[in-house]
């Protein structure tokens, strides 16, 4: 069995539809809407946990739900921050390490991902 996934231009996930529905068990999604809007739809396997409101990612073309996505979002604009290169003081980097674990250690909150408590992001202070 399929699910139908219809997402916004935001990659926002705005519907699920089932292969075959209860009102119309014995015909095919592809029967009930037209070729367009059905070909414009994303195939799941109707075991994957995907609700509305998830995001779609479509790099590695899965669904994320929006904190998760957020904060993987969060850790990846500040990779910058503690390479080798980086232009930041070592105390700016040494924040920015604290904030990037802080982001990681977020799963271990209670309420997490529905109700998220973000760190603060430290501020840019370059050498």
């Amino acid at each position: 069995m399929f699910n139908f996934i219809r997402i916004d231009n935001q990659n926002v996930v705005q519907e699920i539809i089932p292969e075959f529905s209860e009102d119309f068990p014995d015909i095919p999604i592809g029967r009930r809407y037209p070729p367009e809007f059905v070909s414009a739809l994303i195939v799941v396997d109707s075991s994957e946990e995907v609700k509305p409101l998830y995001i779609y990612c479509t790099d590695s073309q899965i669904f994320m739900h929006p904190t998760l996505y957020e904060r993987s979002k969060r850790l990846k604009n500040t990779d910058w921050a503690v390479g080798n290169d980086t232009p930041l003081t070592p105390e700016c980097e040494e924040d920015f390490r604290k904030y990037r674990q802080a982001l990681r250690d977020m799963s271990t909150i209670v309420g997490f991902p529905d109700f998220p408590t973000w760190p603060e992001k430290p501020i840019e202070i370059t050498k």
